[in-house]
């Protein structure tokens, strides 16, 4: 793979990392999520390899562990799309400590796994001894609440109501939130703008007078490829042959 490829994957992973930080952030209840940000989202490799490192640096190692691990547990032919394992257990997967909850679900293109996504978040509480299940009297794991090792949450997009029990039973909470999330998206068309790397296409998007317009990435990638040009070049191209376009 050339040098141009890696760094516009590269800086396309890492855009889509950034973009996982700022809607889990957005979303999250917690001011640990909120004003601690102590949180970490991942895109990894088949293996469970970072490619592009978390803001919240020391669970970077944490990954690939917890990869390993289920790997080991199901196999590859044994995870599925729509799959989600839970896990916060430090020895079975390798978690900082009990309150670090994180999320694994594979990546699939073509039936073939080609990767991992990931999350891990602090939780207040979870179900210790003391409140905030961290304290330094206690002398075994255990007291520090509830211990779930790679666990699947969901099974090929069904969500395992099981798991709840087994929550309910272990710890004193009395309640679990489970939501979905809603997306609204613009109705979208295409432009063609012409460039000195050639033709690229503007994504166009518009709801309720409001539009939006962006050069399409995979064009703009392949010119890049096609002329040797930093992508950079050929996007600030693309959205100089937008404004002149439209006067």
């Amino acid at each position: 793979m050339d040098g141009i490829t890696i760094q516009v994957l590269r800086n396309k992973i890492a855009s889509l990392v950034e973009e996982m930080h700022y809607h889990f952030y957005r979303s999250g209840y917690s001011t640990i999520i909120r004003e601690s940000r102590d949180f970490s989202c991942v895109i990894l490799d088949a293996d469970g390899g970072l490619i592009v490192a978390p803001h919240m640096f020391f669970h970077a190692p944490v990954y690939r562990h917890l990869v390993a691990k289920i790997l080991e547990l199901y196999g590859r032919d044994g995870i599925a799309d729509g799959d989600m394992v839970v896990c916060n257990h430090p020895y079975e997967g390798g978690l900082p400590h009990v309150s670090d909850m994180a999320f694994v679900a594979p990546i699939f293109s073509g039936g073939r796994l080609v990767g991992f996504s990931g999350s891990i978040a602090h939780k207040a509480d979870v179900g210790g001894t003391m409140p905030g299940s961290t304290s330094a009297s206690a002398t075994e794991i255990f007291h520090e609440g509830l211990l779930l090792p790679p666990v699947r949450i969901c099974t090929g997009g069904a969500y395992n109501a099981e798991l709840e029990r087994l929550i309910f039973a272990e710890t004193p909470t009395f309640g679990i939130r489970r939501h979905r999330v809603q997306r609204t998206k613009l109705s979208r068309r295409h432009e063609t703008v012409s460039t000195a790397f050639g033709e690229i296409r503007i994504k166009v998007g518009e709801a309720g007078g409001v539009q939006t317009a962006t050069p399409e990435f995979d064009d703009c990638k392949a010119a890049a490829l096609r002329s040797g040009a930093p992508l950079r070049d050929v996007l600030a191209a693309a959205r100089l042959a937008l404004e002149a376009k439209r006067g």
